[in-house]
């Protein structure tokens, strides 16, 4: 319940100021929820894999399909974040 609640309120600092905020999570339906913009990274070393942009309003609604489909996609980005050949 907290940090849906602190997820709230983060949503509702955005909306009310222009300064960027940057979260790092490894909470796909947190990112989803919270984010203009999703950059998922690589393993070792640490790259930028996909950048994916999260366009919907807000406020946002957890159970809408928009919501749900961008989940889905973050979800597929991550499973197909390029890993490192081993040597």
């Amino acid at each position: 319940m907290t940090k849906q609640q602190l997820q709230h309120r983060l949503a509702e600092i955005r909306r009310h100021t222009t300064l960027t905020i940057l979260l790092v999570t490894h909470d796909v339906e947190e990112a989803v929820f919270l984010a203009d913009r999703v950059v998922v990274m690589s393993p070792r070393p640490g790259r930028i894999s996909t950048l994916l942009p999260i366009s919907l309003p807000y406020p946002r609604d957890r159970t809408s399909q928009t919501l749900l489909a961008h989940r889905q996609a973050l979800g597929e980005a991550l499973q197909h974040a390029e890993v490192p050949a081993t040597v």
